[in-house]
């Protein structure tokens, strides 16, 4: 997680509650990514995102490449309901120095 990545109260009680009794035959668990920016969610441009933030040890690689990476399972995967939130701190100007970078790195790859 980053500093301005948080996990909603759904999420969290996913985490507590249903983990401990996810079947041996699951490898990762996706969970559904909530953007904000500017102190507002984006709702527009980047569809629904949903990405394996939970793995089991020994059971997933990280896919190289230079951007845009996911994790890879070796195994079944299920779906958690609730929202990995990512609230970017960042001004205008730094959020698109970043995305051209982010660019650039998906170009080479």
């Amino acid at each position: 997680m980053d500093a301005d990545e948080y996990l909603d109260k759904k999420l969290l009680d996913e985490i507590n509650n249903k983990l401990p009794k996810v079947s041996d035959n699951v490898s990762g668990i996706e969970i559904c990514l909530e953007r904000f920016f500017l102190k507002k969610k984006i709702k527009f441009g980047l569809g629904k995102i949903s990405q394996i933030r939970l793995f089991r040890y020994g059971k997933a690689i990280c896919e190289p490449r230079m951007m845009d990476e996911h994790i890879m399972v070796d195994g079944e995967i299920i779906s958690f309901k609730g929202k990995w939130i990512d609230n970017n701190l960042s001004t205008l100007q730094e959020w698109s120095s970043k995305h051209n970078k982010y660019a650039i790195r998906e170009a080479i790859d």
